[in-house]
């Protein structure tokens, strides 16, 4: 499809063009949604079409009822428009919430059409930047304009483990998750000391789900929302081909699947930044991946409870779901909506729209307790990297042995640094989040007043973000200890060579007298070369200065040891 929009096909799309001249970031976001030739969505759109014979993406529909909550799961974006026509938006005495995964074209069309959805939510879910450049626009309200039970977007990070320590994503390179709104796949950079190491290698996506709503309605009328969320990582599994396959493989650790790769590693952070940029330098296909969930997965967001008839008849309904790809939002959501929720949960959220989000706000803490401990770990691998290369400096350094450490630190010194950057990025995308569900650090609203998502929100996040903050001021106290082993690592060689050169100058200067007796022995007539006593200069000479220079070699290593065990016997 080109830039030029059909208004007879497409009129909320054409609508959202009229609206960019007024606010800018909804250019980036027809740019990106209406370039379909793009290369990485080709290919996803043709592996789709193989595979489920369908469009990327998925759309349901979850009625609110009395007790329970319905769900109808879409085929295609033409289904949803039945489904409208049928149950028009502004028809009825309804409550329901649409998922939408990912954000293909037509599903964008349709319940933006119908539902009349904000189109800066779809800008804000397209994008996960860390910060814009000139061209890339994004958008972030005033927290005066924010109202957190009309509309918000929350940002977290799912973390992936790698199957091996040598099989990781290289720092180079450039991943991306097998989607239209396809996200980042970037590396987490391990410390390793001498004496820990981690024994897993770990990949981060930046992802983040949007909620919007009709108008805030009172408890007589009707509602219509929207959840945008991300799709798995592994939505195209390359190991499975049958639903038997999927039984016996969703349990496996790791999992293959495929991913998007520029099959090219870049020779520079210039050249992979461009290609991040999406300037046309890279070209992105299909390749296939091992990964599975970071600590097995998000745990289900319901206390669990062995001491009720209740809570056991609802765990063994959700045992026989054991086999579902917990991976996937989409799937959880609609899973725990149908078999976790409780009929009071229920009920507050026919009266407050926001509390859809219930699950996907447990969700995204858990992720955020994942990053947490994550960070928690490496943190600890760089304290105890300074404390092994400070325990395992050595005063007879070899050059190999010492330039071999100097470039290790150096190495953890650019390990450090961005582990630092992270830092940063995560804290403002805390930030961020806190902005959007208009929470205050140091002036939280009465609980009272919140509805029970945003209640439960606040309460979780108030409790990571001083955690984080905590991180952050170590990390930034870290920063100097890469810098500071490597002066002490000079400091140690240049002891060394000074020893060194004195030892020399001492062997010099004990050298230089044997050699002038022998000369002096050598002058007479009997010490003449072919003179009887010749041997002599030879005898006297070079055996002396061997027994000097390893004296002077050998003989500190050996008057500490001498002097060491005087030290034992005196005890």
């Amino acid at each position: 499809m080109s830039k030029v929009i059909d208004p007879n096909k497409y009129p909320y799309l054409t609508r959202v063009k009229r609206l960019q001249y007024d606010y800018p970031a909804l250019k980036s976001f027809l740019d990106k949604l209406l370039n379909t030739r793009d290369a990485g969505r080709v290919v996803v759109e043709e592996e789709f079409h193989k595979r489920h014979g369908r469009t990327p993406g998925r759309c349901c529909v979850l009625e609110y009822r009395n007790t329970d909550v319905k769900p109808t799961v879409f085929d295609s974006a033409e289904h949803v428009r039945d489904y409208f026509l049928k149950a028009p938006a502004t028809e009825g005495h309804q409550r329901r919430l649409f998922v939408l995964e990912d954000l293909e074209l037509e599903y964008v069309e349709v319940l933006g059409h119908f539902l009349g959805v904000d189109p800066l939510v779809f800008a804000e879910q397209m994008n996960t930047w860390n910060y814009c450049d000139v061209h890339s626009i994004g958008h972030r309200p005033l927290p005066s304009l924010t109202r957190p039970q009309k509309s918000f977007t929350t940002r977290y990070y799912e973390l992936r483990t790698l199957p091996g320590l040598h099989q990781g994503l290289d720092v180079l390179g450039c991943y991306m998750t097998f989607a239209v709104n396809r996200r980042l796949y970037q590396p987490w950079r391990d410390i390793d000391g001498p004496s820990i190491k981690s024994d897993r290698r770990v990949g981060f996506i930046r992802r983040c789900y949007s909620f919007w709503t009709s108008d805030i309605p009172d408890e007589n009328t009707s509602w219509n929302s929207l959840l945008l969320v991300d799709p798995p990582i592994d939505s195209i599994p390359t190991n499975i081909r049958s639903a038997s396959d999927r039984n016996s493989l969703l349990l496996q650790n790791p999992q293959e699947h495929l991913i998007l790769q520029d099959p090219r590693t870049y020779r520079s952070r210039n050249e992979l930044w461009n290609a991040k940029a999406g300037s046309g330098v890279h070209h992105l296909e299909a390749t296939t991946h091992s990964s599975s969930p970071y600590h097995g997965g998000v745990p289900a967001a319901a206390p669990l409870s062995l001491d009720s008839t209740t809570q056991l008849s609802r765990l063994e309904r959700r045992e026989s779901y054991r086999y579902r790809n917990r991976s996937s939002v989409f799937d959880e959501i609609l899973f725990s909506w149908t078999h976790i929720a409780e009929p009071d949960l229920i009920t507050a959220t026919k009266k407050h729209p926001v509390n859809a989000t219930y699950f996907m706000t447990k969700h995204v803490g858990y992720h955020w307790v994942n990053l947490l401990e994550l960070i928690s770990f490496a943190l600890a691998q760089c304290e105890y990297f300074a404390d092994d290369n400070e325990a395992s400096v050595d005063s007879h350094l070899s050059a190999h042995r010492w330039k071999s450490q100097l470039r290790k630190v150096t190495r953890t010194a650019k390990d450090i640094n961005y582990f630092r950057r992270q830092m940063v990025h995560f804290e403002n995308v805390l930030n961020l989040n806190l902005e959007r569900l208009g929470i205050n650090l140091d002036q939280p609203e009465d609980p009272k007043l919140l509805p029970t998502t945003l209640r439960d929100a606040q309460k979780d996040f108030l409790t990571i973000a001083p955690r984080l903050r905590s991180y952050r001021e170590r990390v930034d106290n870290l920063s100097g200890i890469a810098d500071q082993l490597s002066s002490v690592h000079a400091a140690f060689k240049g002891i060394d060579d000074g020893a060194f050169g004195l030892r020399l100058s001492i062997f010099a200067a004990i050298v230089f007298p044997v050699t002038l007796v022998a000369t002096v022995l050598s002058m007479g007539d009997e010490f003449l070369p072919g003179k009887s006593r010749f041997w002599i200069f030879f005898a006297t000479s070079i055996p002396l200065s061997l027994l000097f220079g390893g004296f002077l070699h050998y003989g500190e290593p050996l008057f500490k040891l001498f002097s060491r065990g005087d030290k034992i016997d005196q005890k």
